[in-house]
C-alpha cells in the first residue's frame, strides 16, 4: 500500500488520476473509432482536457511547491506547457469538428510542440527525483511514443492502434504516479 499523506495526495491522486482517466478515455476513443460504432469526437476532446488538467496537478501539487517536480520553476513550466498544449489540442479538435478551416500545418506544429513539451517535462520530472522507480521515467515513454505517432502520421502510416497505444502510455504513467511512494 502506498503512503499517501496530505503533502503528496494532490499531485499523485489528482495529477496521476487525471492522466490515468484521460489516457483511458483517449485509448477508448480509438477503440470506438476503429469499428465505427460510436461518435467519439467529444470523447477524444474530453480525454485530452482531462489529461491536460492532470498535467497541471502533477506540476502543482497541494501547495504549488510539492508536485512531481517539487519547487523547480523550470519543471513546473514544462508541465504547465504540456498541460496547455493538451488543452489546446482539445480546443483545436472542437474547432475542426465545428467546421472551422484550420490549416493542417497548425496541427503539425502543435504536435511538434507537444512532443517537445512532453520531452522537457519528462526530463524535469526524472531530474528532480520526487518520483521514484518507473514513475520517474514513465513520461519519457509517452514523449517517445508521441514522437513516433507524429512521424508515422507524416509518413502516411498512421492508424488507430498508434493513438490507442499513446492513450495506454498516458494511462500507465498516471497509474505509476498514483502508486508512486
Amino acid at each position: 500500500m502506498t503512503d499517501i499523506n496530505q503533502s503528496t495526495a494532490n499531485w499523485r491522486l489528482f495529477g496521476g488520476g487525471g492522466l490515468a482517466l484521460g489516457g483511458f478515455l483517449y485509448a477508448l476513443t480509438y477503440i470506438l473509432v476503429r469499428d465505427g460504432s460510436y461518435e467519439t469526437s467529444w470523447l477524444g476532446v474530453i480525454s485530452l482536457a482531462i489529461a491536460g488538467v492532470g498535467f497541471f496537478f502533477v506540476a502543482y501539487g497541494q501547495s504549488g511547491s510539492n508536485g512531481a517536480v517539487g519547487a523547480s520553476p523550470t519543471g513546473k513550466l514544462a508541465l504547465y506547457a504540456t498541460a496547455a498544449l493538451f488543452l489546446l489540442d482539445a480546443l483545436l479538435r472542437i474547432l475542426a469538428q465545428d467546421g472551422s478551416d484550420i490549416d493542417s500545418k497548425i496541427f503539425d506544429i502543435h504536435q511538434l510542440a507537444t512532443v517537445a513539451a512532453l520531452s522537457w517535462a519528462a526530463y524535469e520530472v526524472s531530474k528532480r527525483g520526487v518520483t521514484e522507480g518507473n514513475a520517474s521515467i514513465a513520461l519519457f515513454g509517452v514523449a517517445s511514443w508521441a514522437a513516433l505517432v507524429q512521424i508515422l502520421n507524416w509518413a502516411g502510416g498512421y492508424g488507430w492502434w498508434q493513438a490507442f497505444a499513446l492513450g495506454l502510455s498516458i494511462l500507465a504513467t498516471g497509474i505509476l504516479y498514483v502508486l508512486n511512494d
